[in-house]
């Protein structure tokens, strides 16, 4: 229960020249059908006019917090938790906006589930493709393998399972920031998601862009981390290329031989007993023939062995039809 006079959630929002959406993105947060939580707002330095809309807002549960110079995402984030009064720490960023519902459905179901420390939700894309994410802990787990399972904005942390265990942000994966805090509370606790779209997720392709290759080096760091844990029978150097491949980059000079190397090296991975690996190596086969089709059905042979490969009808077409359009 929440102390008296104290919110059960403390919504964290951290903001860099963020005044084309963020009005939008308060107003998501202020007209929640939850109401019982404080409004943590932190500007990293915005040089823009995103300190005017915040200020315009009045409502008591706001707690605007500046920061006169900016040092980055992790920084706002952690000195937002820190001031945290809330037994329930929501993340939301200032350009995509929350359904009404959304702190709701997690504080009801946080209230039901007192193992889960994480909770995320499935969201809907705005300028790109959807995904649907896994809900339980042990396939959320070996999905992050492949990719990040939790959209940050979307999140419901306990906070503590954070001051128990001394969990915060790292400064050394910013803008792998999210995906490395997760792998750390998937060690200490319960993670999950909700079935149900809580969030509209805007994705800025140029943002994504500059910062891309940071967090190509930082994912590579934190699936090595996973694959050290969680998979056996993998020497140094093996568990070094099976993260350089999980990693889910297109290599723009494909060969044969490259490809042919993927699925041995997946293969190896089963072989040595790592069943729960399995779709976690569809996945990244998958990527990796949607990249490069032509040499997906140049591998026929080793293919057709692979009693773990699960690649339907739909998705072979798509690859042939993809495989034989000259680019």
């Amino acid at each position: 229960m929440a102390r008296m006079n104290e919110p059960l959630v403390s919504v964290v929002m951290p903001v860099y020249n963020g005044a084309l959406y963020i009005q939008q993105s308060m107003v998501s947060i202020l007209k929640q059908t939850y109401t019982n939580f404080e409004f943590i707002i932190v500007d990293d330095g915005s040089t823009d006019h995103t300190l005017s809309i915040i200020k315009a807002n009045n409502d008591t549960r706001i707690h605007f917090v500046q920061l006169h110079f900016n040092n980055g995402i992790v920084n706002a984030l952690n000195t937002g938790i820190k001031l945290a009064k809330g037994k329930y720490i929501a993340r939301m960023d200032a350009d995509d906006i929350a359904l009404p519902e959304r702190l709701a459905k997690q504080v009801d179901f946080l209230e039901k589930h007192e193992e889960v420390g994480l909770l995320g939700t499935q969201y809907k894309a705005i300028g790109a493709r959807s995904r649907k994410f896994p809900l339980i802990h042990n396939d959320l787990v070996w999905y992050m393998f492949n990719a990040c399972p939790f959209i940050h904005a979307s999140v419901m942390i306990r906070k503590s399972v954070l001051d128990k265990h001394n969990l915060s942000y790292d400064k050394q994966f910013e803008y792998a920031e999210d995906l490395a805090l997760w792998v750390k509370l998937s060690n200490v606790t319960q993670i999950a998601n909700l079935p149900e779209v809580a969030l509209k997720y805007r994705v800025h392709e140029a943002t994504h862009f500059q910062t891309k290759n940071i967090s190509i080096q930082h994912n590579h760091t934190i699936k090595l981390q996973l694959i050290e844990q969680y998979l056996k029978g993998l020497n140094s150097e093996q568990q070094n290329e099976l993260a350089g491949i999980l990693n889910q980059v297109k290599v723009h000079e494909y060969s044969l031989d490259y490809f042919q190397h993927i699925i041995q090296l997946l293969d190896l991975v089963i072989k040595n007993g790592n069943a729960n690996f399995i779709p976690t190596a569809n996945r990244c086969l998958w990527f990796h023939a949607a990249s490069a089709p032509a040499l997906f059905f140049g591998c026929k042979k080793q293919l057709r062995v692979l009693t773990w490969l699960h690649i339907n009808k739909k998705q072979y077409l798509w690859l042939f039809i993809k495989s034989i359009i000259k680019p």
